[in-house]
């Protein structure tokens, strides 16, 4: 949830914090810049002292970045930056907290459940993020601005009874997340164990086959490997960057926050149990990963082209078509995150999953920065983002079929000769 507290909520900071757009998508920023700062330095932790440190960890970052955020500075300017350095502290866990799915998928379950478990682990935080598009206009009503009819609508914005109103109501919204961000932290110390008794598969046995140095030189040798997850962040970080944003893309339309808000939510939550059948499905049919990403990225693409040409007016823009064709898209869309995280950690294996899924939502992170970066610029429009996002996901589609997979780390657990050892660097 504190991925995407502020977007959905955005007309209420205008007002109490006096933001614009730039001030949203620099808190929305701070995503990929605090991930690719801790990339490094978690991966290692990860690879080292196992996921109870790793995890304790990020626990311990949310719940710090969520207290700056809480602090009721008097001063604009300081809570303002305050806000942004909190979310700074909570997006810094974000290499695990994105990456270690994978890995627990890995380090716990049997060959034949492992993509179902990385679903779960990775849809998990889509379903966080899908509650913020309700919970957030819920808990802080824009609607508050009723309450001041004497008052013109121009003034009645401006006045500082409505500001102290939004601002106390948004740090109730603070609070509550920091209790959740809480809770999280006191369970993982309470139960939280880094490896199961025994290994659930003949992969699990040897979690470390290659250091952190010896797995990087690996990676960086293999093309095929930079290819798939330039197509995976491609797809990842340009999508989710505008799902991110999607109030703010979709005022230029004319679309209110509230319908934008549920559009968003409607989207992710319609993906998140068939990106875990999807994912069960790939368990079951083993070595169709591949066919199965061409297959959610080309109706992805269809249904995002639909929604584009509706926001256009070129076909007819009514909620039912806005609805159907987010929805829809989610529906679909969705189901390729965990499928592209298992491609990758079967490409890559034996490097750690660990190492393998940070650099995979670091590629990612870094095309999100990008998108913002470019939608900063003064008196861009917010058109081309709709486009662009069909753009990427029929790119990701074609690159797919040029991509050579190979299952590795699943030969070995089904007892079929792998593909020759790579050389293991010291």
């Amino acid at each position: 949830m504190t991925l995407n507290t502020w977007v959905p909520i955005q007309e209420p900071c205008k007002i109490a914090f006096g933001w614009k757009d730039f001030d949203l998508l620099l808190i929305s920023a701070w995503t990929p810049i605090a991930f690719l700062v801790t990339s490094v330095p978690l991966t290692w932790l990860m690879h080292t002292k196992g996921l109870r440190i790793s995890v304790l960890l990020t626990a311990f970052l949310a719940v710090l970045g969520k207290g700056f955020q809480v602090i009721p500075f008097g001063n604009r300017k300081v809570r303002n930056l305050a806000i942004n350095l909190g979310q700074f502290f909570l997006m810094a866990g974000g290499p695990v907290a994105l990456g270690a799915p994978a890995l627990v998928s890995a380090t716990w379950f049997p060959v034949n459940e492992r993509t179902t478990a990385t679903a779960i682990g990775t849809l998990a935080g889509y379903f966080g993020m899908a509650l913020t598009f309700t919970v957030g206009p819920a808990m802080v009503p824009i609607k508050i601005r009723s309450n001041h009819q004497n008052d013109s609508h121009s003034s009645a914005l401006k006045s500082s009874n409505l500001v102290q109103e939004l601002d106390h109501k948004i740090a109730i919204y603070s609070c509550f997340e920091l209790g959740l961000c809480t809770a999280v932290l006191l369970s993982a110390l309470l139960y939280f164990p880094s490896r199961p008794p025994l290994p659930p598969s003949r992969s699990s046995e040897r979690p470390a086959t290659l250091s952190t140095r010896a797995s990087l030189v690996v990676l960086v040798k293999d093309a095929q490997f930079w290819f798939l997850i330039t197509l995976c962040g491609l797809c990842w970080g340009v999508y989710y960057g505008w799902l991110s944003m999607l109030a703010v893309v979709l005022a230029d339309f004319s679309v209110d926050s509230v319908t934008a808000g549920w559009l968003g939510c409607g989207a992710i939550l319609a993906g998140v149990l068939p990106g875990i059948a999807f994912a069960r499905f790939a368990d079951f049919v083993k070595r169709r990963t591949k066919q199965l990403l061409i297959l959610l990225l080309a109706l992805s693409m269809l249904s995002q082209l639909i929604f584009s040409l509706s926001c256009e007016s070129i076909l007819p823009s009514t909620k039912p078509i806005l609805y159907s064709s987010m929805i829809f898209g989610g529906f679909i869309y969705t189901g390729n995150v965990p499928l592209f995280f298992e491609l990758t950690m079967e490409h890559a294996y034996p490097v750690n999953e660990g190492i393998a899924g940070c650099i995979l939502q670091s590629m990612a992170n870094v095309i999100t920065l990008f998108f913002y970066i470019a939608f900063m610029v003064p008196h861009s429009n917010a058109r081309w983002m709709n486009w662009f996002t069909v753009g990427e996901l029929a790119l990701c589609t074609l690159g797919l079929f040029i991509y050579r997979e190979k299952y590795t780390r699943l030969n070995l657990d089904m007892g079929i000769q792998r593909e020759p050892n790579r050389v293991s660097y010291a």
